[in-house]
Formats: structure tokens, C-alpha cells, sequence
């Protein structure tokens, strides 16, 4: 019967036409998700988010110049055991093979962002704890997230970006009154003498 579903949903997806009177929607997990009050954390909204996620991913995935896009989700209302992932960015990573991968935010150039680019910021670490996020800071991880981004941003706009990259505390350390991580990790070993 699952298979039946499934291809109906298929067949749907592609009947969708969206006017200011009606928003199509795919139906991609179980109904008894209608029943959770809002605002509250249950396993079935956490799992209709995943569900969702993986409905819009697979169909976005197939079609040409498809894209998948969704808002946040409790990952705490995820059942426990029924996903490793922490996020939906490592979600997208698995489902689309990929082991090179990193969260952009971006926004195309206009009147407020005037670089011939645009602005995209990229995260070296990604659904962790405050208090892991210094351990996960590397020379390699922020190399490795920059060096993803120059390729991507190139064959987004056609010529190499000029990439900078964020202190981790405030004041860039104050000269280690805040920490020592901008001088022996951030900084290019180059530019450290």
C-alpha cells in the first residue's frame, strides 16, 4: 500500500499551481500529526519534519532546477532512534551523497549589498553545543569550510570571492583577553609571524 501512496503523492506533486487563493500541498507523513497542540514538542511533529524534509529533498533532487526549502524544527521532537542526523544540513549532506558540505546563508547582490557578488556566510561548525564549539575550531575546519566556499561561489558567479573569516571571540581575542584561539588557530599560519 506504501508504494501505491507514494506514487500517487508523485503524481500530485507535479499538479500543484499556486495562486493567491490556494497553496498545493504534498501530503509526505502520517495524519496523526493534526492532533499535536501547536506550540508543544511531540516525536510525531518532529518526525512530519523530517518527513518533509526528505518528501521535499527526493522531489527537488529528481527535477531539474528543483530546490527544497523549509524552516526550522525542534530537533529534540525527532523520536529518539530514529535519526543520527543532529540537522537538516547533514540530513541533505547523506541524502545527496555528499561528504564535502557546510551551511550558506546568502544573500544576491541588490541595492543594500552591493558587492558584484553578493554575501554568503558559511558555517565552520554546525549543530553542536556552545561548549564544543572551540574544540571543533581548526585550522583544518576553517580552511576546509573557506576552500568550499571559494569553489562553490565560483561557479555561482563565474570569478574567485574575496573571503574573509570571523573572529571566534569578541574583539578578536583583545590580544588574549578573550582568548588565544584568533592568534593560534584562525589566523593563516602565513600571516602568524
Amino acid at each position: 500500500m506504501a508504494d501505491r501512496r507514494h506514487g500517487r503523492r508523485d503524481r500530485l506533486a507535479g499538479r500543484g499551481h499556486p495562486s493567491r487563493a490556494s497553496i498545493p500541498c504534498l501530503p509526505c507523513g502520517s495524519d496523526d500529526v493534526l492532533q499535536i497542540r501547536p506550540g508543544t514538542i511531540d516525536a510525531r511533529a518532529g518526525q512530519a519534519a523530517y518527513d518533509a524534509v526528505v518528501a521535499a529533498t527526493r522531489l527537488g533532487y529528481r527535477r531539474p532546477g528543483g530546490c527544497d526549502c523549509h524552516g526550522a524544527a525542534a530537533q529534540g521532537g525527532v523520536a529518539p532512534g530514529r535519526t543520527r542526523l543532529p540537522g537538516h544540513t547533514e540530513l541533505l549532506a547523506e541524502m545527496c551523497g555528499v561528504k564535502d558540505f557546510a551551511m550558506m546563508l546568502y544573500l544576491g547582490p541588490d541595492e543594500q549589498i552591493l558587492g558584484p557578488a553578493g554575501l554568503a556566510v558559511v558555517h565552520v561548525t554546525l549543530h553542536i553545543a556552545l561548549r564544543d564549539v572551540f574544540d571543533a575550531i581548526t585550522q583544518d575546519a576553517v580552511l576546509s569550510k573557506a576552500r568550499l566556499a571559494d569553489q562553490f561561489m565560483s561557479r555561482l558567479k563565474g570569478c574567485r570571492p574575496r573571503i574573509g573569516v570571523c573572529a571566534l571571540n569578541p574583539h578578536r581575542g583583545e590580544g588574549g583577553l578573550f582568548g588565544h584561539e584568533e592568534q593560534t588557530i584562525i589566523r593563516p599560519p602565513s600571516s602568524a609571524d
